[in-house]
C-alpha cells in the first residue's frame, strides 16, 4: 500500500488530494472557492505545492485545475486514487457536519467520486462511497432527484458486477429509508419498483417480483404516462403469463385495465422506446397464440427479425396446418432446442387401428384426442412461455 510520501510521479498524496478536490468541485459547481468547505488552511501547503508544479492555477482568490492536473487525475494508480478520494470524502463529510455545505452538494460530490472510481475499475470502492453518503444524508431533507440518481448509480454498479442480491437489498432499503421520495407518483419511483421486481425475479422470488410489478403498475396507472406504463405493464403481464397454469389467465391479460391494454400501448409506439415496443408485441403475440388467435398474433411479429419471433411465426404455421415442421438451423441454443422439441411433438401421431369392438375404438379415440390436445397445449402455450423466458429480462435493469 502506498505511503504518505512521494508518488512515482513526484507528486505527494496530499497534493493529489488537493488536485482531486478541485476536480470534484469543477464537476459539481462553477465555484472553486476552497475555503467554502473549510479546508483552505488545512491543505494550504498541498495547494501551494500543486500550484508550483503547475497542477493548479490561481486566479485572484479562486483556483482551477490545469491540463496537467487533469492528467494526474487520469493516470494515478488505483491504490493512490483510493487513498486520495477517501480523504476527499472525509473533507466533504466534515464540511457537511459543520454546516458549511448543503447535503445536496455533499451527495453530488460523492456521486462524482463514485463515477471516477468506477471509471478506474474500482466499482467496489464506488459502491462503498455511495453507501456511506446515503447513510450520512438520511437525516436531511434532500432533493429527491439526487436520491434517485445516487441510489440508481449504486444499484447499477452492483448489477454490472453481477451482485444481484446486493443490488436488490440496496434498492429495497432505499425504498424504505427514502420513502418520502419513493412514495411519490413519478417515473423514478415507478422505475425503481420495476427494477426491484426484475431483481427479485432474477433471484427466483417470483411472488415478491409480482408484488413489486403490481405496485409499480398501480402507480403508473395513476401517473398515466405511456412510457412508464409500457414498462410496468410489460413486466407485470409477462410474469402473470409465466406464472399462470398453462394459458388459463391469458383472456384476463388481454382485457383492458384502467382503460389500458397491451394493444393500446402499441398504438402509442412512437412515444415508446423501440426495445419495449418489440417486447410488448412479442408478449401480446404469445398471449394471442395461447387463446387461439393465430392470425392476429402473426401480424404482430411479422416485422420482428429476431430468432424468437421467427420461431413463433413458423410454429403458428404448424398450428394452422400450413407446414409440418419448423426449421432446424438456428443460431441460439435455446431456440434450436425448442425447434427440435416442436418437431418431435408434431411427429407424435395416432396410429390407425382396426378394432373389432366398439368400446376399444372409443377407448383409442379418447387416447388420440388426449394426444392431440396435449400437442396443441405444448405448441400454443408451453413452448411460447419458454420463448418468453428467453427475452433477456436483465437488460431492462438499464432503463432510465
Amino acid at each position: 500500500m502506498p505511503s504518505e510520501g512521494e508518488l512515482s510521479t513526484n507528486v505527494s498524496l496530499d497534493t493529489v488530494v488537493a488536485v482531486g478536490l478541485l476536480y470534484i468541485m469543477s464537476r459539481i459547481s462553477s465555484s472553486y472557492m476552497l475555503d467554502a468547505i473549510g479546508i483552505k488552511e488545512e491543505l494550504n501547503d498541498s495547494i501551494n505545492s500543486a500550484v508550483n508544479k503547475g497542477l493548479i492555477v490561481k486566479f485572484d482568490s479562486k483556483y482551477e485545475i490545469s491540463k496537467l492536473g487533469y492528467e494526474i487525475i487520469n493516470t494515478i494508480s488505483p491504490d493512490i486514487t483510493k487513498l486520495a478520494f477517501e480523504r476527499i470524502h472525509e473533507i466533504y463529510l466534515k464540511a457537511l457536519n459543520r454546516g458549511l455545505i448543503a447535503p445536496e452538494t455533499y451527495i453530488k460530490a460523492i456521486c462524482e467520486i463514485a463515477d471516477l472510481l468506477s471509471s478506474k475499475d474500482l466499482s467496489n470502492e464506488a459502491v462503498l462511497h455511495i453507501s456511506r453518503a446515503l447513510d450520512s444524508v438520511k437525516k436531511y431533507d434532500i432533493n429527491c432527484d439526487l436520491v434517485y440518481n445516487c441510489v440508481n448509480k449504486k444499484v447499477m454498479l452492483l448489477v454490472s458486477a453481477n451482485r444481484f442480491s446486493e443490488a436488490r437489498n440496496a434498492l429495497r432499503s432505499a425504498l424504505t429509508n427514502y420513502s418520502v421520495c419513493y412514495d411519490r407518483i413519478n417515473a423514478d419511483a415507478i422505475i425503481a419498483r420495476i427494477k426491484l421486481g426484475i431483481l427479485n425475479e432474477l433471484l427466483g422470488n417470483e411472488y415478491a417480483a409480482l408484488f413489486d410489478y403490481e405496485d409499480a403498475l398501480s402507480m403508473a396507472f395513476r401517473l398515466n404516462d405511456v412510457k412508464t406504463l409500457s414498462y410496468s405493464m410489460y413486466t407485470y403481464y409477462r410474469l402473470r403469463a409465466l406464472m399462470c397454469n398453462e394459458c388459463n389467465d391469458y383472456e384476463n391479460l388481454l382485457r383492458p385495465a384502467e382503460g389500458w391494454d397491451l394493444e393500446k400501448l402499441l398504438k402509442h409506439s412512437e412515444l415508446l422506446d423501440k426495445e419495449i415496443v418489440v417486447r410488448i408485441s412479442r408478449l401480446l403475440a404469445i398471449l394471442l397464440i395461447g387463446v387461439g388467435h393465430y392470425g392476429d398474433a402473426y401480424k404482430l411479429i411479422i416485422n420482428d427479425d429476431s430468432e424468437d419471433a421467427e420461431l413463433l411465426r413458423e410454429m403458428i404455421d404448424v398450428l394452422r396446418g400450413n407446414r409440418n415442421c419448423v426449421g432446424t438451423k438456428w443460431k441460439g441454443s435455446v431456440i434450436s432446442g425448442l425447434a427440435d422439441m416442436i418437431n418431435s411433438i408434431n411427429k407424435v401421431n395416432c396410429p390407425l387401428v382396426n378394432c373389432k369392438f366398439k368400446n376399444m375404438e372409443l377407448f383409442l379415440n379418447n387416447i388420440c384426442s388426449v394426444i392431440e390436445e396435449n400437442k396443441n397445449k405444448m405448441l400454443s402455450c408451453i413452448i411460447p412461455k419458454i420463448i418468453l423466458l428467453n427475452d433477456e429480462l436483465h437488460k431492462l435493469l438499464f432503463i432510465k
